[in-house]
């Protein structure tokens, strides 16, 4: 680690005996860099997420999976269960179907580094979303991720906040020529 340094240009210069890859943050860069992620590891077996449903409104619940393979699919299961193992019975025009199955399929994106773990590398991250509509009440409930088949990974889970979104407007005013009253001889 560094030593606090003082505002302005700096010069470092690393010198070692072996293969190593520098990652450095807040550096302005010409080509694109690497971007960090906190991420929940899914071995082989369930990882469970407390999630609260805050208004009566849908949900939409997102889920980043870096497979440790690049060739071979997954299989994972998701589980929307209540906290209190409640049931709730509701008639509504939506329908949440709370047990779902996804196929992840390997990416051609480049490897991602796992930090603190050696050499390990893993395919490019596969998004998916698991809806959860109006007819589940707010309250608090449980996610659990199941990995049915395939390798093993690491997990990103984020709720999407739908919300207003900002917009700009262009005006345009029209020329006002000032006319200039000219005494008049």
């Amino acid at each position: 680690q560094l030593p606090p340094l003082a505002i302005g240009p700096h010069r470092m210069k690393i010198s070692i005996n072996t293969d190593v890859q520098l990652l450095m943050n807040y550096l302005k860069r010409a080509e694109p860099g690497h971007i960090l992620r906190f991420a929940t590891h899914l071995p082989e077996k369930q990882v469970h997420f407390d999630y609260t449903k805050t208004r009566e409104d849908r949900d939409r619940l997102s889920f980043l999976y870096f497979s440790s393979s690049t060739s071979e699919p997954s299989t994972i299961q998701v589980t929307l269960e209540d906290a209190h193992g409640a049931e709730h019975l509701v008639v509504h025009d939506q329908f949440t179907l709370t047990n779902r199955r996804f196929e992840i399929s390997p990416t051609e994106t480049a490897p991602v580094i796992v930090f603190n773990s050696g050499e390990t590398r893993l395919g490019g991250g596969q998004r998916f979303f698991f809806p959860i509509g109006a007819d589940i009440p707010p309250g608090s409930y449980r996610i659990v991720v199941n990995l049915e088949q395939g390798p093993g990974g690491y997990l990103i889970f984020s709720r999407v906040e739908p919300g207003t979104f900002s917009y700009r407007t262009l005006v345009k005013e029209p020329l006002v020529l000032e006319r200039r009253n000219e005494p008049s001889s």
